[in-house]
């Protein structure tokens, strides 16, 4: 299919300006792509006339070069109703770079292993504040000679059962520190 120059009317994407280009597409489709790519919102598609040429601004016309001849483009010149002269070219904005494998940082096994042994950590040292702070707490009750052994055997327990879960929380915090440093280790 040969190619025509069609007029593009739009808006720049970056700065939001009115403008338009003219370009050399093989379908009205075609050249709104190629429009897209340069950066341009698009509003409107329609066949260039040589008026579009002569009332251009040479600093928001944008166009696709020429093809060099043996490019496989059937006619190597313009449109007999085109100007031989080509609008002045635009600068893109260069592409953003794709970052590389070992650029992106997706959360792996070991990282989520150090998330979750950091809440049972904080949730396990909690339990045990929790369980000191009970096994503590003042209590003024007048008990016989049984009862007050039974008491005081029952605070021993809550006693060592907090200290057992504030030791173990904190046991799994420097679990999940390790695994944090050697990943970062790996990462290097």
């Amino acid at each position: 299919m040969a190619k025509q120059y069609f007029r593009i009317d739009g808006a720049d994407s970056t700065s939001g300006q009115e403008t338009y280009l003219v370009l050399r597409a093989e379908s009205k489709p075609h050249a709104e792509r190629l429009a897209r790519k340069q950066g341009i919102l698009v509003s409107s598609v329609r066949i260039a006339k040589p008026t579009d040429w002569e009332s251009a601004d040479t600093t928001t016309d944008v166009a696709e070069p020429a093809p060099a001849p043996g490019d496989g483009d059937i006619s190597s010149e313009p449109a007999p109703d085109i100007p031989a002269r080509e609008p002045a070219l635009r600068p893109m904005d260069p592409a953003p770079a794709i970052p590389t494998p070992s650029q992106m940082s997706e959360p792996t096994g070991s990282s989520a292993a150090a998330i979750l042994l950091s809440f049972i950590g904080a949730a396990l040292v909690l339990g045990g504040v929790l369980a000191l702070s009970l096994a503590l707490w003042p209590d003024d009750t007048v008990r016989n000679e049984l009862q007050q052994v039974d008491f005081r055997l029952h605070e021993l327990s809550q006693t060592i059962l907090g200290s057992m879960l504030v030791l173990g929380g904190l046991l799994i915090f420097v679990l999940a520190a390790v695994l944090v440093s050697t990943r970062s280790r790996r990462g290097r």
